[in-house]
């Protein structure tokens, strides 16, 4: 579903490049050295999606902090899922919703996410664009032209 930069997940750089995946024992590998870095560090942007840097000083497109602020294991693991269901509007700003059935919506929409990134037809479609997705699908399955026997239709005419 997503990367999250900087974390064991994506170091080294995982290539966007169509059709190159990490094998079997790699995705293992990474997922485990994800989940020892969570049960074992502090929280910080590499391993909870949105949190600051640990490093005051380090140079960083998120935010930082010098408050101490307790976070469980499980706000840290649901900050992957929470950050994938946020909804991408222009700017960059990213919203995010307590409506069961925006969530519901936005969750469906990402099997046709992920069918249009197997899809070869579509090799410019990024795979770390969920926010984005999320926004263009919530907008589409709310337009007039959707039609819900076929969802996928109509929707690169509108230009994601």
């Amino acid at each position: 579903m997503m990367t999250g930069g900087n974390s064991p997940l994506e170091n080294p750089k995982i290539s966007w490049k169509k059709g190159k995946f990490p094998d079997e024992a790699e995705r293992k590998d990474r997922i485990q050295k994800t989940i020892n870095k969570i049960e074992n560090n502090d929280p910080d942007a590499s391993i909870a999606i949105g949190y600051s840097s640990l490093d005051l000083a380090a140079p960083t497109s998120s935010q930082t902090t010098s408050l101490e602020i307790n976070f469980s294991k499980d706000d840290m693991y649901l900050s992957w899922i929470g950050s994938g269901l946020g909804i991408g509007i222009r700017g960059g700003l990213i919203l995010l919703f307590e409506n069961d059935h925006i969530l519901l919506n936005t969750f469906d929409g990402w099997k046709y996410y992920r069918s249009f990134l197997n899809d070869r037809a579509y090799e410019k479609l990024r795979g770390n664009q969920i926010t984005t997705w999320n926004g263009q699908w919530i907008t589409h399955i709310n337009s007039f032209n959707f039609l819900p026997a076929e969802p996928r239709n109509e929707f690169f005419r509108k230009g994601f």
